[in-house]
């Protein structure tokens, strides 16, 4: 199965992708991004094809690193 892709007709200034955070893993969507155009600005979202969306998908999204917590502290 080919993954989503995205093509427009417009031309564009630039793609900033955001976190991993902001994807919608129930949607098997494994980056988001904001599409700078010449007037707008438009949300991109690309998703593998499941069949079967309401299982976790692990095989996408594997264990990473926790950024929320910090690795040293200010202590002494």
């Amino acid at each position: 199965m080919e993954c989503s892709s995205f093509n427009s007709s417009e031309p564009h200034k630039g793609l900033c992708f955001l976190p991993k955070a902001e994807c919608d893993v129930r949607d098997v969507e494994v980056a988001r991004a904001i599409l700078l155009g010449k007037t707008t600005t438009e949300p991109v979202a690309f998703r593998v094809p499941r069949v079967k969306k309401e299982f976790f998908q692990d095989d996408v999204f594997p264990e990473t690193a926790v950024w929320r917590e910090a690795s040293l502290t200010a202590a002494f």
